[in-house]
């Protein structure tokens, strides 16, 4: 039987603290009252502000009057509507949905944020709230040549702006250093505006270009430039600017790739000689003879011989000689290469005795 009598209590507690759930939430709500524009007189329930403000209201439906010089009257009704949390508690129990119908916690509000556009009074000044966001944030906005504050990135620049009575748009210039001023049209029932991304403006930087050995051709990016090295060379670089890419190229030397960033004031490339490799054939009369290339012994012709040319290597003394007979040394240059070398020994003349 003591089971029993323990067992109904704990039920009935159950169901007095299920019925709780709501009262915890409270029987008044916070509500943000704002109006545009701002600065509004208002009066609820019993309290007053000026907007925007947060104020805590009973659970009941309210009615809200506001009043602003220059514009009219407005009322609006804050209607309540039944929380989800109070079908949960029916479920529970009559018990527990009568504690919350008693106590009001049943209720919620159906805003709690609330925005009222005010109507100015015909032929008067209007004045409207606007929130203002560039890209990036930092900028400085100007109505004319006024200042009028700078943007955030955290919050919006809020502004409180004077329109005529036919007057529907103004022209908001947003100015940052680093990039060009932009101007943006604002129209008179615009409560958000967002300025376009800004344009960044190029930054002027001299930079050396040099070679070893000087003059060579310099292309940048795909362009060749117009002097060559070396030479104080002006690049426009902007914040996203990927390092460039400089091609260095002169006569007799294999091309060079260098990289350089806004950093940089000098760049220099050491270029490396370019070697062509091409034969030469050499025929004796008689055959037989040795074949020295600068005093290096090449072979026994006929015999077509390799040799390297360069812009360090513009010729080569070649050496000829056999027992019996007169050396012979010649200069090869490049240009004697489409035919062979032939060369007529003479004979030594006999000693006399």
């Amino acid at each position: 039987m003591r089971n029993r009598s323990r067992s109904v209590t704990v039920a009935v507690f159950a169901l007095v603290l299920s019925g709780c759930s709501l009262i915890s939430q409270g029987t008044h709500q916070d509500v943000l009252i704002d109006t545009n524009p701002q600065g509004a007189d208002f009066k609820v329930q019993d309290q007053q502000g000026v907007t925007p403000r947060t104020v805590s209201l009973s659970k009941a439906e309210s009615t809200i009057t506001f009043t602003r010089k220059g514009y009219y009257p407005k009322t609006y009704v804050l209607k309540c509507r039944a929380s989800s949390y109070f079908y949960w508690s029916l479920a529970m129990g009559i018990l527990a949905g009568g504690v919350d119908w008693i106590t009001g916690a049943w209720r919620e509000f159906e805003s709690t944020a609330i925005k009222i556009p005010l109507v100015p009074l015909p032929g008067q000044p209007e004045e409207r709230t606007v929130e203002v966001r560039s890209d990036p944030a930092g900028a400085e906005v100007w109505l004319g040549t006024k200042s009028l504050g700078r943007t955030s990135a955290k919050n919006p620049l809020k502004l409180n702006l004077i329109w005529e009575d036919k007057e529907q748009e103004k022209q908001l210039t947003f100015k940052l250093a680093g990039y060009y001023d932009k101007p943006v049209q604002l129209l008179k029932n615009q409560e958000l505006l967002s300025a376009p991304p800004l344009e960044p403006m190029p930054v002027p930087i001299n930079v050396e270009l040099r070679s070893e050995p000087p003059g060579a051709r310099v292309i940048v990016d795909g362009e060749q430039l117009g002097n060559p090295t070396n030479h104080i060379f002006t690049f426009n670089w902007f914040a996203d600017t990927r390092p460039r890419k400089a091609e260095f190229f002169l006569d007799g030397y294999k091309p060079a790739l260098k990289t350089f960033t806004r950093d940089d004031q000098t760049v220099t490339v050491v270029l490396q000689i370019e070697e062509t490799t091409l034969p030469l054939k050499v025929e004796t009369v008689p055959a037989g003879a040795d074949i020295e290339v600068e005093e290096t012994f090449a072979g026994i012709a006929p015999k077509e011989i390799s040799l390297a040319w360069s812009v360090a290597r513009t010729y080569y003394k070649i050496r000829i000689s056999r027992p019996g007979y007169e050396s012979r040394e010649e200069i090869v240059t490049k240009d004697k290469l489409k035919q062979p070398l032939k060369v007529r020994l003479k004979p030594l003349l006999p000693r006399l005795p």
